[in-house]
């Protein structure tokens, strides 16, 4: 199987000059805005290229969370040492996490030439807040992240009027890649909208006028046993890439299993069966649920998971059994009607998969 790092090696020699941004340059940006290098990028700008060397050093190539694996390092270094990314400069670093907030958000500025860049939004991260707050989309018509990404592109492409923008993030990067594009006042500078395998939106956004001065310029792409880019709506049409992984849509959600030929990546005529029943099977829950009780469930089910202060994805794998002890315990503490409320849920989500199994086309 040929992926975004192979790419590299078989074309890194080519400058953006000589071959321009491509869907697959597209990833490799959404997938290096998850490192965390706000110790080495602390101000102003710093090449790829300077950044591998100064990370190498200082941290090494190890698994960086649950979620986070050996492959993104990789990226870097190999990134860092071809012709077409060792040069590309990174600025307009901004990275927080809040609890009290529930936001988790971050982004960075890649600049490809003097007058191109690419704005990317890191997805979801190994926290429990972040993905909270991906739980909030279902009852909140904007979440935090949304409004910091709007934030983020308008400081961006103020300051820059000159430029020209490629904007774009994987998972809920994406989704927070088409909300700033199609919220901001610097459309016109927007050359290109990637979202790679993240969330749609409410038809509220979809069906809005701002929402169709930019449709020409979505790039949607998902693996094609998808379930995360498949949920809320999708109003724009959307590309679909063939994985390493035949049949799991969680794996394929990994940017580093997707088949890369040349200059795009392997692209199939839709998604399979199992997503299209996953994606059925999620909304038919969502529909029958109230936004309070899609509010309530989330609290409830955070509030379970993040017992015995875990703050992430690790902490709960690391914990085995102390963990399971400790979420088994804050479960059996709610009051009747939440614990009602979770098992309903999950009750409907398994009622509604068989349901869809016997309805599907």
């Amino acid at each position: 199987m040929t992926n975004i790092i192979d790419y590299i090696k078989w074309r890194g020699d080519l400058s953006f000059d000589l071959s321009p941004l491509n869907e697959v340059d597209n990833l490799i940006f959404s997938k290096l805005v998850y490192l965390d290098i706000d110790d080495i990028v602390a101000e102003g700008e710093m090449t790829i290229g300077q950044i591998a060397d100064l990370y190498h050093e200082s941290k090494g190539i190890k698994k960086l969370g649950a979620l986070l694996n050996e492959n993104f390092v990789k990226l870097l270094m190999i990134a860092g040492q071809s012709n077409r990314f060792k040069n590309v400069s990174v600025s307009r670093l901004v990275e927080y996490t809040c609890e009290e907030t529930t936001i988790q958000f971050a982004a960075m500025t890649f600049k490809i030439s003097d007058h191109i860049s690419y704005i990317a939004f890191r997805g979801t991260d190994d926290t429990l807040v972040g993905w909270k707050e991906d739980f909030m989309m279902s009852f909140l018509e904007t979440v935090p992240a949304q409004i910091e990404s709007l934030k983020y592109i308008d400081m961006v492409i103020k300051n820059n009027p000159s430029s020209k923008f490629y904007v774009g993030g994987h998972s809920k990067g994406g989704n927070l890649a088409v909300y700033a594009s199609v919220h901001t006042d610097y459309k016109d500078q927007i050359l290109g909208i990637f979202n790679n395998d993240g969330p749609g939106f409410k038809e509220s956004m979809t069906q809005s006028e701002k929402y169709h001065m930019v449709a020409d310029r979505f790039h949607t792409l998902v693996p094609k046993s998808s379930v995360v880019g498949m949920l809320l709506e999708h109003e724009e049409s959307y590309e679909v890439v063939e994985c390493r992984y035949k049949r799991s849509g969680l794996l394929q959600h990994d940017g580093f299993t997707w088949h890369v030929v040349g200059t795009s990546f392997i692209h199939m005529p839709d998604v399979d069966g199992e997503s299209k029943l996953m994606s059925k099977t999620i909304k038919g829950v969502l529909n029958s649920m109230t936004i309070e009780q899609r509010e309530q469930f989330t609290n409830a089910f955070f509030d379970v998971l993040s017992t015995n202060n875990q703050k992430n994805l690790l902490d709960i794998q690391g914990g085995h059994f102390k963990s399971l002890f400790a979420m088994t315990k804050a479960y059996s503490g709610l009051d009747d009607e939440t614990k009602k409320l979770l098992r309903d849920v999950f009750n409907m989500m398994f009622g509604e998969g068989f349901k869809n199994m016997w309805t599907r086309e």
